[in-house]
């Protein structure tokens, strides 16, 4: 579950992309393909009106719990949940900070502008 603290405030959205390292294909340029997204949340282009919120300067947001309902037999070796914070700017939604964690796992991140 992460935790989100913003040095400036502001209102941010987190989308949340479950990526597997190592997947093979055959005909492909490589041999193996890593950060391969097996899921995302659907907020992934612009901000979703009911997952937005608001941060205060130095204060900490907690995120609600993110699951993924088809994601089965993933190794926690090679899988891994990123995270990252959208926020408007002008007129186009911005990738502000990303972090990851493991699966099954939680984060606490500081943003510092």
């Amino acid at each position: 579950m992460p935790h989100w603290k913003s040095s400036l405030g502001g209102e941010y959205d987190l989308v949340y992309v479950l990526v597997t390292d190592g997947l093979t294909a055959s005909g492909g340029n490589e041999a193996s393909y890593d950060y391969t997204v097996r899921a995302i949340s659907n907020n992934y282009l612009s901000m979703s009106t009911d997952g937005r919120f608001t941060v205060s300067a130095n204060e900490e947001h907690t995120a609600a719990t993110f699951s993924i309902s088809n994601a089965k037999n993933l190794n926690p070796a090679t899988s891994r949940v990123v995270v990252y914070a959208l926020r408007k700017v002008d007129d186009a939604y911005m990738v502000d900070n990303i972090t990851e964690c493991s699966i099954n796992g939680s984060i606490d991140y500081l943003y510092n502008d």
